[in-house]
């Protein structure tokens, strides 16, 4: 049996960060690695691509948490993130939409982009020595008895930390047991694009959300494919990613484009990446485009946020779920 003081299953930013603090306190810690949302990919012979519309929203909380304890250098970007409210574009910081957005807050983002949240965390994790494993959690034992907490028979902790996404059907201890009510709460589909444009691109990130006539139209409703039909709406998010890649071309530029849970059919793709374009094309977003490379991309979000209340009164102190996001999902349901 391997025995730590505080393990911590998932490599989000403020699980991490938690393991850090108990880490430096001279603990005997662990990280459990199992799959994160925060990656960088590579794409169309580029690599260090955002593998997602990331945008960090304004919360001092966050912005310390990222500076203080990960050492990451946030910077305000060259165009400020955007969001288009009745056809016209209006930099977050305005005062418009104000319960959605901090109005007059200066946004921020890694110098490198999520590039450096990774890179950060592994040097963390070589400089504390903090261990580390690759392997599925199949079951959570609370001994409250002997006051430990047992996960997949093999490591004993006194006190695990973990983010909402836990991979598990129950947990059990000497005293009750819980069936965890875990279900998707999200579906991430989004299209990485690789384009030559002779115009610059004047923006880093732009929300759709409140954009007047952002509905999917009916000459492309039976062209696509819902995973989660919870709006109309036919764009979340854009965003050019190419200042964080690898990407050194002057007329090239990586493209992100979130598309609010919806992906086409196969044969439509391309049919579908032009469609999506002229809409962008028509809100002076892009003037001129050549679509050199593309490939859709879809990522379920699991949750047991309704579990968490009950998790965490029922077995603390030895099993902590902690809040793992920095940045807001869409919650238009």
């Amino acid at each position: 049996m391997q025995i730590y003081d505080i393990v911590a299953i998932g490599n989000s930013p403020k699980v991490f960060i938690k393991l850090l603090k108990y880490t430096k306190q001279g603990k005997k810690t662990l990280l459990i690695n199992n799959n994160s949302n925060w990656n960088i990919t590579e794409f169309a012979s580029v690599k260090n691509i955002e593998d997602g519309c990331f945008f960090i929203d304004y919360k001092e909380e966050d912005y310390q948490l990222l500076s203080k304890f990960l050492d990451i250098k946030l910077e305000k970007l060259e165009f400020e993130p955007s969001f288009i409210y009745k056809n016209s574009l209006y930099p977050i910081s305005s005062d418009f939409l104000e319960d959605k957005y901090n109005a007059t807050m200066i946004y921020k983002y890694p110098q490198k982009g999520l590039r450096d949240v990774i890179d950060a965390i592994k040097q963390k994790i070589k400089f504390y020595s903090i261990e580390e494993l690759n392997i599925k959690i199949t079951n959570i034992f609370i001994n409250f008895d002997k006051k430990y907490i047992e996960l997949n028979n093999r490591i004993q902790a006194k006190k695990v930390l973990c983010g909402y996404n836990l991979n598990l059907s129950k947990i059990c201890s000497n005293r009750s047991e819980i069936i965890l009510n875990r279900e998707v709460t999200n579906y991430f589909t989004y299209i990485l694009i690789k384009i030559e444009t002779n115009s610059p691109l004047n923006f880093s990130l732009i929300d759709f959300s409140h954009c007047k006539d952002n509905k999917i139209g009916k000459n492309i409703q039976d062209k696509i494919i819902f995973f989660e039909k919870y709006t109309d709406r036919f764009l979340w998010r854009v965003k050019d990613l190419t200042p964080f890649s690898s990407l050194k071309s002057n007329n090239q530029k990586i493209i992100c484009i979130d598309t609010v849970g919806w992906l086409p059919k196969k044969e439509f793709e391309e049919e579908i990446i032009i469609e999506i374009f002229n809409f962008l094309k028509k809100k002076n977003i892009f003037k001129d485009f050549l679509i050199k490379e593309f490939i859709y991309k879809n990522k379920q979000a699991f949750s047991i946020e309704k579990s968490i209340s009950s998790i965490n009164s029922l077995y603390s102190p030895y099993l902590t779920i902690v809040n793992p996001l920095f940045f807001d999902k869409d919650n238009a349901k």
